[in-house]
């Protein structure tokens, strides 16, 4: 909970994750080749990769539960202020 200008806000966050899946043609190519040569797959475990980052999200909202980070809210601009004065580069 903090205060700007007499108005008080509530503030939360949450971690996410976005994750990117790959699929890999080039090892699927190969085992399929090596398959019709009666061979066993070897590159199974190259099929697919994932990388992925994870993100703290932050909601911010007033006493009457107004998304306060919206576009449209009154005094965004106040509220983005105070949140970037938090904001420490170094950690």
């Amino acid at each position: 909970m903090f205060r700007i200008d007499g108005r008080q806000y509530y503030m939360s966050f949450y971690e996410c994750e976005r994750s990117t899946n790959t699929i890999n043609l080039l090892p699927m190519a190969i085992d399929g080749v090596l398959e019709s040569k009666e061979m066993g797959p070897l590159l199974e475990d190259s099929y697919t990769s994932r990388y992925g980052k994870w993100y703290i999200l932050i909601e911010v909202h007033d006493e009457e539960f107004n998304d306060c980070l919206s576009p449209r809210y009154e005094y965004r601009d106040q509220v983005e202020g105070f949140l970037n004065d938090l904001y420490d580069p170094e950690l």
